[in-house]
């Protein structure tokens, strides 16, 4: 199975970063990917209850991905399986993608 890993260093302490990823509909604001520049939207009735909870993710063009949470530890770890595609080069090849995020001190 294909996979990537990407690590970044911040000056900044797991909590306060994790106070700006779990504000997921923040992202098309600083995250900067383009299935994610327009919108981020949580479909979860509470802010605890965060695994499980579908996410829709919307970029410029028309269409959406569709993510579940699969992992919610505030502040470490956060992930999730997008798990639909609408964009039409998806449709062929497209089966899932989980994507993760670990904070952690250096």
């Amino acid at each position: 199975m294909p996979a990537a890993r990407h690590t970044a260093i911040a000056k900044a302490t797991p909590n306060v970063l994790w106070e700006k990823l779990a504000d997921l509909e923040s992202w098309p604001r600083w995250v900067g990917v383009p299935w994610a520049a327009e919108s981020v939207q949580l479909e979860a009735t509470e802010k605890e209850e965060m695994l499980g909870a579908v996410v829709v993710f919307k970029g410029r063009l028309p269409y959406r991905l569709f993510a579940t949470i699969t992992d919610w530890r505030p502040p470490r770890r956060l992930a999730f399986k997008i798990y639909r595609s609408e964009y039409p080069s998806d449709r062929l090849t497209f089966r899932w993608a989980e994507i993760s995020v670990e904070l952690a001190e250096v």
